[in-house]
Formats: structure tokens, sequence, C-alpha cells
């Protein structure tokens, strides 16, 4: 078993030990864990949403026979036969572009 050695005077963080580590918020603020889990949860559903309009637009597209697929560059890929199509830009509001142009919106 190995022993840690802990620094002359410093000890569990109790009420009486002058060398607890300092805790509490100031007013009207929450803690940094707080709030860095509010913003993991922001982060998760816009993930989610634009996986939905990911997967809609993929089916929309399916429906017309093409082919969606996201390549490594973050650029978007759609095939149909042996034709494809290479929409690079933001987000997908390219390929919702496109899929309203084959008519698949």
């Amino acid at each position: 078993m190995t022993h840690s050695h802990m620094p002359a005077g410093a000890g569990p963080a109790t009420p009486g030990n002058d060398n607890a580590p300092v805790q509490g918020r100031v007013e009207g603020q929450g803690t940094a864990d707080s709030r860095h889990c509010a913003d993991d949860g922001a982060a998760a559903q816009l993930k989610e949403a634009l996986r939905k309009r990911r997967e809609t637009l993929a089916a929309k597209l399916a429906r017309r026979g093409y082919e969606l697929r996201e390549l490594d560059s973050g650029a978007w890929l759609i095939s149909k036969w042996n034709l494809t199509r290479e929409i690079s830009g933001p987000g997908l509001d390219g390929v919702e572009a496109f899929a309203g142009q084959v008519g698949a919106v």
C-alpha cells in the first residue's frame, strides 16, 4: 500500500480548517460546473436538431433516388447512379437548396 504525502497543516475540508479549499459563488451566478452543464445541454440539443435535419433531408433525397453522405472535410456528397455532387458551405443549407431543386422538399 502506498501513502500519499499531504503538506503540513493541510487536511480535509472542514469548517475549522483554514487550509480547506475556498468554496462558494457570487450572488446571481451559477458555479462553473452548472454553467458547463447548461452549455453541454444546449450543445446536445443543437447536435440532436442537426442530426434530425440531416436524417430528414437524407430520407427526402432517398425518395428521389439520391444518397447523402457527409465527407471528412465537413462537405456533403450527393449521388445518384454514377453522378455525384459535392456541396460545401455552412451546415445543411446547401443540401436543402439542392433538395429543393430536384423536388425532394
